[in-house]
């Protein structure tokens, strides 16, 4: 029975991971980020959420190769896993973008936390087949504080800001709340 139980939990972790960086899948995200949601709305507490997206990563690939591109998204993964609590939840959405959901998180510290991303990514050396090469992140934040939104809804105001922060220049946070900046 134990090895059909280990067999039934790695299959579990497999179904919930994202394979290249073990960060949670997108899927397993929303299941996570809904059950958070409904808790910030019962305790009435707000809940930031961050959108990252790798700048120019079609450039690592075309420069360095895809191995390189896959070490990048590895050490981002491993930033982000360090950068933010373990309550947050980390996860890979696709590709080279990232969310981050901050239970408990007003929104400035969730810029806060955004900026220290940004300049961890920023000075973190990425060094693959005899190259090393740096990146940086453009962020999206959004904060939901009356509980009316829905998981949906902030993950589209934190894709609104992800892409203000790429058209605004990129390595870069934007927020996604009408005045309010960080």
């Amino acid at each position: 029975m134990t090895e059909r139980r280990k067999a039934m939990e790695d299959m579990c972790r497999l179904a919930r991971t994202d394979a290249l960086t073990g960060l949670w899948n997108r899927g397993y995200f929303m299941e996570l980020a809904r059950r958070e949601l409904a808790r910030s709305r019962r305790m009435e507490r707000p809940l930031s959420l961050l959108m990252v997206d790798a700048d120019h990563f079609k450039n690592v690939n075309d420069t360095y190769g895809h191995d390189a591109g896959d070490t990048a998204l590895r050490v981002l993964a491993e930033i982000l896993e360090t950068t933010f609590r373990e309550v947050d939840v980390v996860a890979r959405f696709g590709g080279e973008e990232f969310v981050v959901l901050l239970p408990d998180t007003p929104r400035r510290e969730a810029c806060r936390a955004a900026q220290r991303l940004l300049e961890t990514v920023r000075a973190k050396p990425i060094r693959c087949c005899d190259n090393v090469f740096s990146m940086t992140v453009s962020l999206g934040v959004t904060t939901g504080e009356g509980g009316a939104e829905s998981m949906d809804s902030l993950l589209k105001l934190a894709d609104i800001a992800l892409y203000a922060a790429k058209k605004n220049g990129r390595d870069r946070l934007e927020v996604f709340r009408g005045e309010h900046r960080c």
